[in-house]
Parts: structure tokens; C-alpha cells; sequence
């Protein structure tokens, strides 16, 4: 099935070559026949060779870069096909493209293995097909889209993003531990403006174009609809048909592969005309031999001086050579100086003198890659339905790389990049298992390559899960095919990263706290909860956050029987967990009412019992403090002393014994700010 061949050079070049091509019918029987036999059998009613044809475009590298990477474009010569469908009664299935390099000078010279090489009655005969010498098949878009996803986590662009998000998430993770209140906004600000800043002033461009690999790569089974067209992109290494040194000039210098003939001007291809074997031209001194003695080496001045009559045989005849004898036509001013030209030329070419150097011109013509065929193959077939479809790619709508995607409940959307794929129904198998609901099929925007979905998540599902697809298809007539004709399983992984949540305020209103700031996603592998963490010496107290929880605000009620005393905020997401400022404003008060139950006077100081001996003016309470009254004396007013004081517990405290106070009768006050709130009788 070969076609007209077309040029693969590598892509600096601006310009493109392309040449519309035809498909053999010899060939192609052989191979459809093996196809039928080994996949899934199609009805064919009409021939691929008069309905399909064929045209083919070489992208410039640049625009290689641009459309798919620089991996891509440093890996793959790129070719586009068109594929046209001009019949109106069937579909065209594409099996394989690919090149043949067995009339490319450099390629070839060897018939190489058949896989069809058994004789007619062998046991072998119908048991096997195998590869044929000299051709290359292009590399499928799934193989050419993990190579670019996996130079991908690899680039510049993206190491500087994860690095920011480590360095983030580690500050977040050790934010607790600092007391100043602007390194807590800092980090809140680095995490939630910086780095998202950073990605979108900086974008991923690899995932555009892993987009276009998957729309518009060569795939097999590919489907060009009945009196349509559409694109293929072709990928062929360049490495399996140019070797290293070849290739970097090849990279360098494009259009000399594709118009060779260039190599015979510059100064800056002499080093290739050397390598062919052109002698440029001696300087100074009488002009080289066309050959050399002895020799098959040419000089670079009998190639150019012949090389234009060569290249006049490849211009469509003007006029005959010679008017007939009894012609009375004459000759116009253009014909007659063609006609010289022609006489002249085919005496240079005859010239033995001229032999080496024709030689030479032609082997530099089959050094060109336009002597390179490009081939495709396929079916057609007009019963779509009783072919499975097949699932290429599922991509979502939105970032489903962030855990906020998959950790909060609600309606997801996405498409199913497919093929054979109309008419059908999506299913995930681990729907039950995940809490996904209304798993269903969207027809809009639908058709035999793109497959649109959506369903409901009603819990958070955790990263490493895996969502395994199918489509199933309706047999189109039920009395042939009573069976559902269903896709092999695409298994799709939840992937993502989770950070440290991020805490930017806390409120407390009514006994209710508002926690306000970012990565607020609980999940079954890293569950979200709450931890208050108290000033004082109490135990943390843990919260468990009501259900319904948004991904940048938490609400939930202070805890009855809260201890009396200031209570710092924090959040932990698995093992990772982040604090609020430690200020405070940023504080959970839990209102206390202190009470003194006994005072005990020692040497040097008084031991008080009580209970909620706490200081809250750390988180907009009040101050407690201390004093000694004494008993009444002489109907004069006691003057009460103010006294230092420890507070060792919330039941327990020391405080100092001044001089005056070691004898007589003292009662021991406590203050909440200037209030006397409780008393009691040292002893």
C-alpha cells in the first residue's frame, strides 16, 4: 500500500514538503488479510485504494517545540497527515503508518527478513506475519506522551514550582513554633499568593501539549468517518534512520537533506563535500581537474558547471527536441531558446568526459529524504457498532492534580479521549466502593474520538485510588449481536499532593470558632481534625470538625467543659499540622472563675489551693493577682499588699510571705483585673 514518498526532514527548516499519496492494492490485500485475522473482524465494502487518500505536511522543528516540546521535537521527525475518506458508505480504520528507506541512498542495500518469506503450502503460511525489511513505524501518541510526561516533572519550570511547595509545606508544618506574628503571615502569604503567583506567571506549557499528542497523534484503530477527513500526526525516530553525526547536522542544516543540491554552494558545506568526496576548487592557480587521475573524486566546478543540465531533466519537455523534418510550425522566442538549451544539454550529459561527475550528481539526489515513502494502512468498514471502543486518556475538567479536587464532595466533569467510542455508555467499576453516583454519559460535544462523563463524589476519595473506566456500546442490530460489546478496562490513579493546611484567622463568636484559611481536605489516608493546645499545662483537647466542611473555612463549637485558660488553635491533616498565629487575638479564651479553698503560710511563702487559677490575658481575658489583708485593728481600714506569686497549677500556687505577714491574721484575695473575685483565712 505504498504511497507517493515524501520528505522527513527534521524541522528548523520554515518550509514544508508535502505530496499527496495513493494507496497499493497488492500490498495492502496481504496485510488487511493479517489484520482481519488477528484483531476484531470488519466487514469491508469497499476498497481502501479508491476511497482514501493521502496528504502529508513535515513540520519545521521550531514548530515541533512549540506544538509538543522540546523533547519531542529533539527525539521525532514529525509528520502530519491528512487522511481523506471520499467514500459514502463506510468508515476507514488506520492500522499503522510508516516510512521505507529502501530508495534512500543512505538507506536500504539489503532485502533484510520477511516476515512473509514461507512458501505456498507451508505450515507456516497462515500461522504468522512479521516485519519487512527497510520500514519504520511511527511510534504510537501514548508511547510519544509518557516520554513528554516523563520529561515533564523533569523541567526547569516544575522543579522550581515543587521546590516551593516543599519549602512551604515545611514552613507551614513548623509555623507553631514561632511567637512572632508576622513570620505566621509570611508563611500564610508564601503558600497561598506566591507559589500559586509563581505557577501562573510561569505555566506549565507540557500539558497543551500532551493534550495535542493524545488529540492529534498517529493511534491505532484511528477512525476517519464516511466522506471525511481529519489529521494524524506521526512520530518517527530519528535516531533509527540518522546516525549521531548526521543527525546534528541534519538538525543544524535541514534543507540540505530535503534539497540536497545546496551542498554544492557555500563554504559552509565544504566540509560535506569533502566527506562525499568534491574537491573544491584550487585558489590561486589553474582550475582543478574535473576528476583527479586514478581517482572518482570530482571537483566542486564540474558539479556545479553540469548540474545545470542535470537538473533541466527534471523540468517537464518545453518542446521536442528537434521539429520534424516537414513541420512548417514555427518556433516561438521561449521554445527556441529552450530547444538550445535542450541541444546543449544533452551534449554536456553525453560527454564520457562528464560520466563520474552525473554519477555524482545522482547519488547527491538519492541523498535526499524525499527518496524516503511514507505508507499507511487500514480497513474499511461500514458496522461500527460491533467494534469495541478503546480508551486512550481521561481527563477532567478542572485540576484534578490538587487535593481539593478529589477531597471535597460534588459534580466532576471530564471527557474520555477513545476511539470507537459513539453511542457509548461510561462505567466505573469501583463506583459503590468510592461514593460516586450518577456516573453517566454526556452526548453533547460527543463522537467517535471524544466520549464526555460526569458523576458525584459524596465523600473525599484518597490519592493512589483507582477509577477503572469502560464504555460499553448497544449492538446496533440486537438479532446479529444480542451482546453489549464492551471496551477493555482503563484504569485511571488518583494522583496528588497533599500539603499543610494553612491557618490565616481565628474568630470566636458565641462560644463558636471560626478557623479561616486554606488546604482544609480530609481524607480517609490523612484524616482532617482539630487540636486545641493550651498556654498553660492541660492536656490538648481534640475537636472533631462537624461534616460539610469547606476547603478554606472551619467552624465548630468550644468543646463543653473546655478547661479555663488560653487555647491555641491547630489543624492537622495526616501527620502534617499548622498553627494560628501565636498572638493574642488569635486565641481561644475559655472564660476562668477563679476560687481559693486554703492558704498554707511556710517559712518564706504562702501555699494556695483553689481551682481555675488561671491568667487569660494572654487571649483578651483578664490578669489574676494576689494580695494579703490584714485582720481589722483599732476600727481602722486593712491595708491590703500586693504579693508575687508562681502559678504552679490550676489548682495550686506560690506565693512570697512579706516580713509583715509572717505573724498575726492575714486573708489571702485573688483579683481578676481589679475585681476581688475569691478569699481565704491563712493558717
Amino acid at each position: 500500500m505504498r504511497l507517493v514518498p515524501i520528505s522527513l526532514a527534521i524541522s528548523l527548516a520554515y518550509s514544508a514538503y508535502s505530496q499527496t499519496h495513493t494507496l497499493d492494492k497488492e500490498k495492502g490485500a496481504a496485510l488487511l488479510d493479517t489484520a482481519a485475522k488477528e484483531g476484531v473482524e470488519l466487514p469491508a465494502k469497499t476498497t481502501v485504494r479508491a476511497s482514501v487518500g493521502v496528504t502529508a505536511v513535515l513540520l519545521p522543528q521550531a514548530s515541533v517545540r512549540r506544538l509538543f516540546g522540546r523533547e519531542i521535537s529533539n527525539t521525532y521527525a514529525v509528520v502530519q497527515l491528512t487522511l481523506s475518506n471520499k467514500s459514502p458508505d463506510a468508515a476507514f480504520v488506520l492500522h499503522t503508518a510508516y516510512i521505507d528507506t529502501s530508495e534512500w541512498a543512505l538507506g536500504g542495500g539489503t532485502r533484510g527478513f520477511h516476515g512473509d518469506d514461507v512458501r505456498p503450502g507451508d505450515d507456516r503460511e497462515s500461522a504468522r506475519s512479521g516485519t519487512h525489511p527497510n520500514q519504520l513505524a511511527s511510534v504510537e501518541s501514548r508511547i510519544v506522551r509518557g516520554q513528554l510526561l516523563d520529561s515533564q516533572q523533569w523541567s526547569a519550570r516544575n522543579w522550581a514550582i515543587r521546590v516551593l511547595t516543599v519549602a512551604g509545606s515545611l514552613a507551614s508544618g513548623y509555623s507553631f513554633a514561632f511567637k512572632e506574628t508576622g513570620i505566621a503571615k509570611g508563611i500564610s502569604a508564601f503558600n497561598g499568593t506566591l507559589v500559586p503567583g509563581v505557577g501562573f506567571a510561569w505555566p506549565d506549557g507540557s500539558v497543551a501539549q500532551q493534550n495535542r499528542i493524545s488529540d492529534f497523534g498517529y493511534q491505532t484503530n484511528k477512525v476517519v468517518g464516511k466522506q471525511a477527513a481529519d489529521v494524524v500526526v506521526c512520530f518517527f525516530p530519528i535516531d533509527m534512520f540518522l546516525s549521531a553525526p548526521l543527525r546534528e547536522l541534519f538538525l543544524k542544516s535541514p534543507g540540505l537533506f530535503l534539497s540536497p543540491y545546496q551542498i554544492l554552494f557555500s563554504d559552509a558545506n565544504k566540509p560535506i563535500r569533502a566527506a562525499m568526496g568534491i574537491a573544491d576548487d584550487a585558489k590561486g592557480g589553474s582550475p582543478a581537474p574535473a576528476q583527479s587521475a586514478g581517482s572518482n573524486t570530482v571537483t566542486l566546478a564540474a558539479l556545479r558547471n553540469l548540474h545545470a543540465c542535470y537538473s533541466k531533466g527534471f523540468e517537464a519537455d518545453e518542446i521536442e527536441r528537434k521539429p520534424s523534418e516537414d513541420s512548417t510550425t514555427s518556433l516561438n522566442l521561449k521554445q527556441t531558446t529552450q530547444r538550445a538549451i535542450i541541444e546543449d544539454c544533452e551534449h554536456e550529459l553525453r560527454n564520457p568526459a562528464n560520466r563520474e561527475v552525473l554519477k555524482k550528481l545522482n547519488y547527491i539526489g538519492r541523498f535526499g529524504l524525499q527518496n524516503i515513502g511514507v505508507y499507511v494502512d487500514g480497513v474499511m468498514t461500514v458496522d461500527m457498532d460491533t467494534v469495541p471502543a478503546s480508551i486512550d486518556r481521561i481527563a477532567f475538567e478542572g485540576d484534578a492534580s490538587a487535593p481539593g479536587f478529589w477531597a471535597t464532595p460534588g459534580l466532576k466533569k471530564g471527557s474520555i479521549q477513545c476511539r470507537f467510542c459513539s453511542n457509548g455508555q461510561v462505567s466505573i467499576t469501583e463506583a459503590d466502593k468510592l461514593g460516586l453516583t450518577g456516573v453517566t454519559s454526556i452526548a453533547d460535544g460527543s463522537d467517535e474520538q471524544k466520549l464526555n462523563f460526569s458523576f458525584t463524589t459524596t465523600k473525599p476519595i484518597d490519592s493512589g485510588e483507582t477509577l477503572t473506566y469502560v464504555i460499553t456500546k448497544k449492538p446496533g442490530d440486537p438479532k446479529k449481536s444480542p451482546q453489549d460489546v464492551k471496551s477493555p478496562p482503563f484504569v485511571y490513579t488518583v494522583q496528588y499532593v497533599e500539603v499543610a493546611p494553612s491557618i490565616s484567622a481565628v474568630a470566636v463568636e458565641d462560644r463558636k470558632v471560626t478557623v479561616t484559611g486554606g488546604g482544609f481536605f480530609g481524607t480517609k489516608a490523612n484524616p482532617l481534625s482539630i487540636v486545641l493546645h493550651s498556654d498553660g499545662k492541660d492536656k490538648d483537647v481534640n475537636v472533631t470538625p462537624p461534616d460539610g466542611q469547606i476547603s478554606d473555612k472551619l467552624t465548630f463549637d468550644l468543646p463543653a467543659g473546655l478547661p479555663a485558660g488560653c487555647w491555641n488553635v491547630h489543624v492537622k491533616l495526616g501527620s502534617m499540622e499548622t498553627s494560628a498565629a501565636n498572638r493574642p487575638d488569635q486565641k481561644v479564651l475559655s472564660e476562668a472563675a477563679p476560687k481559693l479553698t486554703e492558704a498554707t503560710r511556710k517559712a518564706d511563702s504562702i501555699a494556695v489551693k483553689g481551682e481555675q487559677l488561671v491568667d487569660t490575658s494572654g487571649c483578651g481575658g483578664k490578669a489574676i493577682r494576689f494580695q494579703l489583708v490584714p485582720s481589722a485593728a483599732n476600727g481602722a481600714a486593712p491595708k491590703p499588699v500586693d504579693v508575687t506569686f508562681r502559678l504552679n497549677s490550676p489548682a495550686e500556687a506560690t506565693l512570697s510571705l512579706p516580713a509583715q505577714a509572717q505573724t498575726g491574721d492575714w486573708t489571702v484575695h485573688i483579683l481578676q483585673g481589679n475585681q476581688d473575685v475569691s478569699n481565704t483565712k491563712s493558717h
